[in-house]
């Protein structure tokens, strides 16, 4: 008994480490995503010679308050069950055998209450910013910008109602943000027309500009489209693209929906 006893506090401490570990991944995860979504807020900013859009800073101001509230629940849910593994562990060797055998029963409870509580956290990390994204909003505000500038007149038609606002939505919209970014600092076109169709599970987006084009084999590895390749990819997309110097770029974007 004294045993089994035993392995369920190794058990029990193993869990508390694993636990903690887990805990240090999802912060660092979660300080990264914002990191990299103010990266891209701030490349945005720039090409579009700092004006501001403020349906992605209400995205960032969304984030800092999911930030706030992870680190609440960390300390006050997690923490305290964390604590009290602690304290169990600390007093089971002082105690007689009999009191032993309820100890490890109750740590086995805690480490199950904190693991179940880890999973909960950690499923919240991706649903809090959707929360507070609108697709079709943050798009007409992108594009109302775009236009005062005078630099680049954009159009938009088609089925965006069918654009969802989830993540795959936000990584649509950022996919964006480096096309037009790309036509503004690249292209010198004058015009670009966005126009989406939705196809059953699937939402195709086609984007032109009548920009000066490029050469596809040479360039195909650039800097942008990488970082285009790469949301499409995270999304499950696919991406077409068709162009050629002096005749202008049309990049057409498949997505699914669900």
């Amino acid at each position: 008994m004294d045993l089994d006893l035993k392995l369920v506090l190794l058990l029990g401490t193993l869990t508390m480490f694993l636990l903690g570990l887990a805990l240090i991944f999802f912060v660092v995860l979660y300080q990264r995503k914002i990191l990299k979504k103010n990266l891209a807020i701030q490349q945005v900013e720039e090409t579009l010679k700092g004006k501001e859009l403020d349906s992605v800073y209400a995205i960032v101001e969304a984030q800092e308050t999911e930030r706030k509230r992870l680190a609440r629940e960390l300390h006050d849910n997690v923490g305290s069950l964390l604590a009290t593994l602690k304290m169990y562990a600390d007093t089971f060797h002082s105690k007689q055998e009999e009191e032993r055998e309820e100890i490890a029963k109750r740590i086995a409870e805690m480490s199950e209450k904190a693991s179940t509580e880890a999973r909960r956290l950690s499923h919240s990390l991706n649903d809090g910013l959707a929360e507070h994204f609108n697709f079709k909003d943050s798009l007409q505000e992108l594009t109302h910008t775009v236009n005062e500038l005078g630099g680049l007149q954009l159009a938009v038609r088609g089925d965006v109602d069918k654009v969802p606002d989830t993540e795959r939505g936000i990584q649509l919209f950022r996919i964006i943000q480096e096309l037009i970014s790309n036509t503004v600092k690249h292209a010198r076109a004058r015009s670009a027309e966005m126009e989406f169709t939705g196809l059953g599970d699937t939402i195709n987006l086609i984007y032109t500009d009548n920009g000066k084009g490029f050469d596809l084999e040479r360039n195909k590895r650039g800097i942008g489209l990488s970082n285009i390749r790469t949301r499409i990819e995270q999304v499950q997309g696919s991406m077409e693209m068709e162009s050629e110097p002096g005749k202008g770029s049309t990049f057409s974007i498949d997505m699914p929906v669900l």
